[in-house]
């Protein structure tokens, strides 16, 4: 490693003391050597402070919060105040990096110098270390059609893959505090709304992924709650996209509310949001911006040739934002279960039916002899068998 690394890692710690040690040892590993390890503990209470302390490398620097204060904290405070390298590496106490993941990545830095972050594939594993055929983060990168499933609510770019130029940091800010769910997530959109970025198509990160559903991105009813209110935040960094030419890359459909020349970002992302196909809370972020611009009176007027109040007032009472009626997918899938309840019933009826019927106790006799007949056929097809087993 030189005086300044090229590359400062962050693993952020928290009670991940059964895989720390492979995860730090999957960093020291690499390849690459030109970097720097940041441990930060989040005041974790099993014995991962204990095996951070237990390994003396120049390379790493550890720092332990005194109180738990989530992962952001941590990244936050390494980013800003103690990293030195040029490059910044996330990495989590509960991952494992694969030998030539740092290598690969610095690879494109250096042939496409103006990229600003190269995330890669991954391999999702359990607490075992067994692989899950899940290849949620496993595609080609397309910048645009990132940038819109953000918008939709959903990351394909995973975390732990993530090594970003450090300057990137400085314009599009760090972290954002308060957000448990999608705080790479929230990174990603304000990355990609100002630089291109890259995918190293290759497997180069295992990400644990736990079957007790322990994990923060779990799909508990509490970590789905707290998901939709962390995606409404993270739409409002589009209101910041001000080239036409961008915005319509990632929703091509603004082309039939506006144009360049009469360019509206709130009533091109109202468009986008208000649409059955977006989740409940993209409809209450359309509502709330169209709000805010048609009472602005200096930006309303943007609006007011092809939308103004009138409309808003009508949409505003299409979306239901606040579940107020049963939503009408639960309602017709009920419905197809009702009716399918309804034909097993008729069904056990007319069994009911024919087993009490005089033909079907006359025949019974014949149904017992059919029955015999079939078991001494089958036994006949065994000894045949067993004995052309013999023959070969």
């Amino acid at each position: 490693m030189t005086s300044t690394p090229r590359i400062s890692v962050i693993l952020t710690s928290f009670n991940h003391a059964l895989f720390l040690r492979e995860a730090i040892d999957s960093v020291l590993n690499q390849t690459f050597q030109d970097f720097e390890l940041i441990i930060w503990d989040d005041a974790s209470k099993d014995n991962s402070w204990d095996i951070i302390q237990s390994y003396n490398d120049p390379r790493i620097k550890s720092f332990r919060n005194d109180e738990q204060r989530r992962g952001v904290y941590g990244l936050n405070k390494a980013i800003s105040e103690v990293a030195l390298g040029e490059f910044i590496a996330i990495h989590h106490s509960d991952d494992v990096w694969e030998e030539k993941k740092l290598e690969k990545q610095f690879d494109i830095f250096t042939q496409c110098p103006d990229i600003g972050a190269v995330f890669t594939w991954v391999q999702i594993i359990d607490e075992n270390g067994y692989k899950l055929d899940l290849d949620w983060f496993n595609r080609p990168y397309n910048r645009w059609q990132l940038l819109r499933e953000l918008f939709s609510g959903e990351n394909h770019l995973n975390h732990p893959s993530a090594l970003v130029r450090k300057s990137c940091y400085d314009s599009v800010g760090l972290y954002k505090f308060g957000l448990a769910q999608t705080a790479d997530a929230e990174m990603w959109s304000r990355l990609l709304l100002q630089h291109n970025a890259a995918v190293v198509e290759e497997r180069l990160v295992k990400h644990r992924f736990f079957s007790d559903g322990s994990n923060t991105s779990s799909l508990s009813n509490n970590n789905k709650i707290r998901a939709q209110n962390e995606w409404y935040i993270l739409r409002c960094n589009f209101l910041n996209c001000k080239k036409f030419e961008d915005l319509l890359q990632i929703f091509p459909e603004i082309s039939e509310v506006c144009s360049e020349k009469d360019f509206s970002i709130v009533r091109a992302l109202a468009y986008v949001s208000l649409t059955p196909n977006m989740p409940r809370s993209a409809w209450g972020f359309g509502i709330n911006i169209l709000y805010h611009e048609i009472t602005n009176t200096v930006h309303s007027s943007a609006l007011c040739n092809k939308y103004d109040y009138r409309n808003l007032l009508i949409e505003s009472g299409l979306f239901d934002v606040y579940s107020i009626l049963p939503d009408t997918k639960t309602n017709n899938l009920k419905k197809h279960i009702d009716e399918q309840n309804e034909q097993i019933d008729l069904q056990e009826k007319y069994i009911d039916t024919l087993v009490q019927s005089r033909s079907w106790r006359w025949t019974k006799p014949l149904r017992l002899i059919e029955q015999h007949t079939q078991q001494i056929i089958q036994q006949l097809r065994d000894v045949l068998n067993a004995k052309r087993d013999r023959n070969i």
